[in-house]
């Protein structure tokens, strides 16, 4: 109607424009509000996941750099193992028919150590100990009695099974001598594959090579605690079976105690899953006796080292362990695999020795060495006898 005036005055429609105007900033502040708070949490969400990759990564760094801190720079020397007992079990095959399999050396090694386990001053089953030899042994025994110490061993000839002791029933603490039967028992039994392992071919056998070899190498105890806490006993006792006396009795124990024959017999058990092609590859194999070459504080391994020219070429597979009053525990222990040079004809032998002569490293070797010696000689004579019976001079390299 002409005259009447608008609801609206340009001043109150100038109000409204103002008003949409704000509402509409207000709307957008709203809208960006939110999608900055989107933005917040969607960027703090990236960055937590990016924070919990790269502690992955740490956490597996530091991993590494505690097992390589033990490590010395040099490290073991890579021999083909496998190659050499091979090779020492065909020459010895090939030379008598009537010479025993390795599975039926270990077998009769392992009952004749079950013979010599007793606590006489000398036990034989199939050894011949001569009155010279046995006049050497109680000089070298004196020498640890002499000074107030206990000493007990046990060696096995891996090519005829025949066993010698002294003490050899004496049940003592092991110390770091068990590790190798231990990382064996987790191979063997399948708890730790062992070609994955060696050839360290996926994170969990790299991890678990990073484990064992300081272990085996240099003892390394961190290792061995973190090994144990996530494998335990089970994986030990069972491959204990028939070599401890109640091996139920290991359970919980990192360090069970053991006599000298069950620590020779367990590396009995060693050097037939080491010469055992059903055990695993060939590489594999070579991985595992690589690493117990030339372990930390071998008197074994010593008294191959120091000795004449004629043991250069004989290779020592071992493990140590000591412990000097620690918990009140003293121990000076050695044990492993002799093996001889190529193409000897012999498989070598398995020495255990086990004592309180906490230092005397010096006792150990002279030990190790006056028992190689005489295995030497019984091996000479067999050889020769032997040669006598098929009626020619050509049968073992007498070097061993």
């Amino acid at each position: 109607m002409r005259g009447q005036q608008s609801d609206f005055s340009p001043k109150e429609a100038s109000g409204t424009r103002d008003s949409r105007v704000t509402a509409t900033c207000q709307r957008c502040e709203r809208t960006l509000n939110r999608w900055r708070r989107l933005l917040i949490v969607a960027l703090a969400a990236t960055l937590t996941v990016l924070l919990v990759l790269c502690m992955g990564v740490g956490v597996q760094y530091v991993r590494a750099q505690a097992v390589t801190a033990h490590e010395p720079e040099t490290t073991a020397t890579e021999l083909p193992l496998p190659q050499i007992m091979s090779s020492a079990t065909s020459s010895a095959a090939a030379a008598d028919n009537s010479q025993l399999s390795t599975a039926q050396a270990a077998s009769v090694a392992l009952n004749n150590l079950t013979r010599v386990n007793t606590a006489d001053q000398f036990a034989t089953a199939g050894f011949t100990l001569d009155d010279s030899s046995r006049a050497q042994l109680e000089q070298v025994l004196r020498a640890f009695t002499d000074n107030g110490y206990q000493i007990s061993f046990a060696l096995a000839d891996m090519s005829s099974g025949s066993a010698l002791a002294s003490n050899g029933a004496a049940v003592r603490y092991p110390a770091s001598a068990i590790k190798a039967p231990y990382v064996v028992s987790l191979l063997q039994t399948g708890a730790i594959d062992l070609e994955e392992t060696a050839a360290h071919m996926t994170s969990a056998g790299q991890y678990a090579a990073q484990l064992i070899e300081p272990v085996l190498r240099y003892s390394d105890n961190d290792n061995y605690d973190t090994l144990f806490a996530q494998y335990g006993s089970t994986s030990m006792i069972t491959w204990a079976n028939g070599i401890v006396e109640n091996p139920a009795r290991m359970q919980g124990f990192q360090y069970p105690d053991v006599s000298a024959t069950e620590l020779a017999k367990m590396w009995v058990n060693t050097y037939a899953y080491l010469a055992s092609k059903e055990s695993g590859s060939q590489a594999a194999r070579n991985w595992l006796g690589s690493n117990m070459i030339h372990s930390l504080n071998s008197a074994i391994d010593a008294a191959h080292t120091e000795s004449a020219d004629e043991s250069a070429s004989v290779i020592v597979l071992s493990k140590a362990g000591w412990i000097n009053g620690e918990g009140n525990y003293y121990a000076l222990n050695d044990a492993g695999i002799i093996l001889p040079a190529v193409g000897s004809g012999a498989r070598g032998y398995v020495l255990a020795m086990m004592s309180d002569a906490c230092g005397r490293n010096d006792l150990l070797t002279q030990l190790a060495g006056t028992l190689d010696d005489i295995v030497r000689s019984q091996m000479r004579t067999e050889n020769k006898q032997n040669t006598q019976r098929r009626g020619h001079s050509q049968y073992l390299c007498e070097s061993f």
